[in-house]
């Protein structure tokens, strides 16, 4: 039986443990000069590594050149796949491929918070998502429910839950302001650049944004410092939410240069019919209702007296100029909404009125 060859002394040295021997015999028999021609193949790997880089990076550039429209996510492969990420309990939007550094996300596609009144399963809400799925990432936190109506009411009395629906979708057991705050406050871990709230399944025209909950949800997002878009499409026969996706698609193309006051809401209302028989967008103001109508008296089965909230009133202001007038002949309203509601112009009026009021206090 020949005898092993010498084990080597000092930092190659193999260790002992678990299989150590048989690894002591392997790397015995090993000649020295292999291990420095390994160390001489891996720096040729790594040159050969950044010249593939180098000349992906030429191409992707010579590419970028020829097509600007890929720095803006437009028609960037990568930068269409927005989606989230779960790090724990908290979701996050995920950086998006750069079409300049490869995985390095230096230039990130629009980031997006979707919500609504309608419900997280509304039709409405998955069709803007898909609608706006290759403009960047989209994180959508919705009611778990109906709650049209809840106007900006906070829930106080009982805590919020988040369930988790699919990759970028959650429902919240509260109010759409209730979700938005919640998504902006401590539930993303990225702020998003603009918050989306529809498409809901009704106008909000004139007094409706009193109590909408889908123009509570864009002025949260307003409240809290972001951009915010409510977007309602009008009853119809048909409901053509591809429409109403398209005109958002419009309004987010050219809102960056639209150069509008920071506490600025949008409020957008689309008529309920195919795009291409709109007659355009046109800036608007609101209009104004008649008294809504009595309520409803029922009975339930136990016998007991119920009320249900009467409808909403007839139009009374469609003059020129307002929301209802707009969408009556085709057109797309746009009416910018502030969340001060101070009558500025009553200031003086009732400072003076104020001030030859005796007071005693």
């Amino acid at each position: 039986r020949p005898r092993p060859r010498p084990l080597p002394a000092g930092r190659g040295a193999p260790r002992r443990g678990f299989g150590g021997r048989r690894r002591a015999r392997n790397l015995g028999r090993r000649a020295r000069p292999r291990a420095s021609a390994r160390l001489g193949h891996g720096r040729r790997r790594r040159r050969a590594g950044w010249l593939r880089r180098g000349r992906e990076r030429a191409d992707v550039a010579d590419r970028v050149a020829k097509n600007p429209a890929l720095l803006l996510g437009q028609r960037s492969r990568g930068l269409a796949r927005g989606h989230v990420a779960l790090p724990g309990d908290r979701p996050s939007f995920m950086m998006t491929r750069n079409p300049i550094r490869g995985n390095r996300s230096v230039l990130p596609a629009m980031r997006m918070l979707l919500s609504n009144d309608d419900g997280c399963h509304a039709p409405g809400l998955e069709a803007l998502a898909a609608g706006l799925a290759d403009l960047g990432a989209i994180v959508v936190v919705a009611p778990d429910r109906n709650r049209s109506g809840a106007s900006n009411s906070l829930t106080l009395d009982v805590p919020l839950r988040v369930r988790l629906q699919a990759t970028n979708r959650y429902c919240v057991n509260g109010t759409p302001t209730d979700c938005v705050h919640l998504a902006l406050t401590g539930l993303l871990l990225d702020e998003p650049d603009i918050v989306v709230s529809g498409i809901n399944d009704g106008a909000n025209l004139g007094d409706d944004v009193l109590y909408s909950g889908t123009v509570a949800a864009a002025m949260e997002g307003r409240t809290l410092g972001y951009p915010a878009l409510a977007v309602s499409l009008l009853d119809g026969e048909e409901r053509p939410y591809g429409t109403a996706v398209r005109v958002v698609r419009d309004l987010l193309g050219h809102l960056p240069k639209a150069g509008l006051p920071p506490n600025t809401v949008l409020n957008v209302n689309v008529p309920a019919r195919p795009y291409e028989d709109l007659a355009g967008l046109r800036a608007t103001r609101l209009g104004s209702r008649h008294r809504a109508s009595g309520a409803v008296v029922g009975q339930d089965p136990r016998g007991r007296r119920i009320y249900w909230v009467g409808t909403a009133g007839e139009i009374a202001d469609a003059g020129e100029g307002t929301d209802f007038e707009a969408v009556q002949q085709g057109y797309v309203s746009v009416t910018p909404l502030q969340i001060d509601l101070t009558r500025h112009t009553a200031i003086p009026l009732l400072a003076r009125w104020l001030g030859g009021t005796p007071f005693r206090g």
